[in-house]
């Protein structure tokens, strides 16, 4: 296993004066996000670390611990998004979790697969959740709930009256950005090995893209709803709080359908 990592220290002078620059732009970022001052320093000095001192995988690292580590990566996407909306983690009981977890894998997964590089998944993944994220955490404030499946129909007219709204992130929501940008900037500087597609890897793919399928089924059609124990919250970030932002997304889809009334004959 001590074979599979190892850690670069780049010495040279010139990048030593870049990856400071970029520490202290990193710093004054933070700081005007009003993030309190000592951990935007600490985030600065962190990001220099990562910088100077790059993780290298191997090519000695075992094809099998890939899947691990995209398991491991995507539940920090998920935890990191969990934040970033102001809800965190702790409510969302276990199988929920793990569902919410499976789906972003699945995301992962499918980018991962069609393009052969686990840090563009991770990357392009982190990116787009901390985006949805962010919306999440500003639609709340402007009507005190959260996103739900059948806004997607009405972005036109959001986007129109959103400049009558005034937002602010909360101190959460900072962290949580702060925090991804962090991850974003250890994941870039990682050195992944380079390998060719093989069929472990599109094995372990297609397995997790079925099983998220999978769970967007479950979470649905209600399939075992008694157990999974769904939380019908609406007022500001509970949703996420207690099912998870993916499972509520699809839960209030689910919430919304109509259905045909038992004992009805179309005619």
């Amino acid at each position: 296993m001590k074979n599979w990592f190892s850690i670069k220290r780049d010495t040279d002078k010139k990048h030593l004066i870049i990856y400071g620059a970029i520490a202290l732009v990193f710093t004054i970022v933070a700081l005007i996000l009003s993030v309190h001052w000592a951990t935007s320093i600490i985030s600065g000095v962190v990001v220099f670390f990562f910088l100077q001192f790059r993780l290298e995988i191997t090519e000695k690292f075992p094809v099998w611990m890939q899947s691990i580590l995209m398991v491991a990566l995507t539940l920090l996407v998920f935890i990191l998004m969990q934040v970033t909306i102001s809800c965190g983690v702790i409510l969302i009981g276990g199988f929920k979790f793990v569902m919410n977890v499976i789906i972003v894998l699945g995301l992962t997964s499918l980018i991962w697969a069609a393009t052969g590089k686990m840090k563009i998944a991770v990357i392009s993944v982190t990116v787009l959740s901390q985006i949805v994220a962010i919306a999440d955490h500003l639609v709340v404030q402007a009507r005190s709930f959260e996103i739900q499946f059948s806004d997607f129909a009405s972005l036109g007219t959001a986007a129109q009256v959103a400049d009558q709204y005034s937002f602010e992130l909360s101190e959460i929501t900072k962290i949580g950005i702060i925090l991804t940008l962090l991850f974003i900037t250890a994941v870039i500087t990682t050195k992944f090995p380079v390998r060719e597609r093989n069929w472990k890897q599109l094995v372990f793919c297609l397995s997790a893209i079925v099983c998220a399928a999978l769970c967007v089924v479950i979470v649905y059609t209600q399939i075992g709803a008694s157990v999974i124990a769904y939380q019908d919250k609406y007022w500001k970030y509970r949703g996420s709080e207690r099912n998870g932002f993916f499972v509520n997304m699809i839960y209030s889809a689910s919430a919304t359908r109509v259905l045909t009334p038992e004992g009805y004959e179309d005619e």
